[in-house]
This record gives C-alpha cells, sequence and structure tokens, in this order.
C-alpha cells in the first residue's frame, strides 16, 4: 500500500522567502488523509504567530504530500540477488 509524507514549509512573501520543509514522521494512508492535515497545521502554525508578524511578513504556509519510498523487504533483496 503507498503511504504519504506531509512537507510544510513556512514563507514570508515580502522577503520571497520559504523556510526549510519540515518532514512529518506521520505517514498517511492516502493523498487525501495527508492533504487534510497540510491544511490543518497549516492553519496551527499560522494561528500559532502574532497577527502583526503575519500581517507585516505576509506569512503563509506551503505543504506537500509525496509517497513514501518503498521499502526494501528481504524478499525483494533476494530476487534480486
Amino acid at each position: 500500500m503507498i503511504k504519504f509524507i506531509l512537507v510544510l514549509k513556512v514563507c514570508y512573501a515580502v522577503a520571497q522567502f520559504c523556510g526549510p520543509g519540515i518532514e512529518s514522521t506521520i505517514t498517511y494512508d492516502s493523498f487525501y488523509d495527508c492533504g487534510v492535515a497540510g491544511y490543518k497545521y497549516a492553519g496551527e502554525i499560522i494561528a500559532s504567530l502574532p497577527p502583526e508578524q503575519v500581517n507585516q511578513t505576509q506569512t503563509f504556509v506551503k505543504f506537500y504530500c509525496f509517497e513514501k519510498p518503498k521499502e526494501l523487504t528481504p524478499s525483494i533483496l533476494e530476487k534480486g540477488a
């Protein structure tokens, strides 16, 4: 089954800059679940900042949902040998 990883970036429109990606330690069973979590956490991040700072820097949060690479299992490794 495909799993998805959420990566969030805090960005500042005024400076035209985004910080480094913050990768979630949680994996999601679907792109949908990852997307819903992305919007939830993005909202929480903005809500945790002082409104003056958000207004002054025009802070926003970008997020991405990436497929988690498949982990190699012993059976896969044995077939390749």
